[in-house]
């Protein structure tokens, strides 16, 4: 698939939100290419420094558990296959709550030079 520019739009509703949460990725390593588990969220380690999970790829991650102090609902975009944990953004005080149970909407965009997403959590 072609990805030098494309609109991906998605729903999403997590009827049991424990930890620890999911990524979408774009990657360009294997068909079935899988990051490591739990805190690594299927895309990378769970922590800074460990070796790199899923190589030539970007992805942003919906993160329901606080690895390393990024809180319980925090959200983050990430490259070849780093830690999904920090930088990140803490999602409580924009109203926004993986935990809710609601069905979310995320729109991205990417035009080959500017990459934007939006997600939002109807409530």
């Amino acid at each position: 698939m072609n990805v030098q520019a494309f609109t991906n739009d998605f729903t999403f509703r997590l009827t049991t939100p424990n930890a620890d949460g999911f990524t979408f990725t774009i990657q360009g390593t294997a068909a079935t290419a899988v990051g490591p588990s739990g805190g690594g969220l299927g895309y990378g380690p769970d922590n800074t420094g460990d070796a790199a999970g899923i190589g030539k790829s970007v992805a942003v991650k919906f993160d329901l558990y606080n690895n390393a102090g990024e809180g319980v609902d925090s959200t983050g975009e990430y490259t070849n296959g780093v830690s999904p944990t920090t930088p990140f953004t803490e999602m409580t005080s924009s109203g926004v709550n993986l935990h809710s149970g609601d069905v979310m909407s995320v729109h991205m965009t990417y035009d080959g030079g500017l990459y934007e997403w939006k997600r939002d959590d109807p409530g």
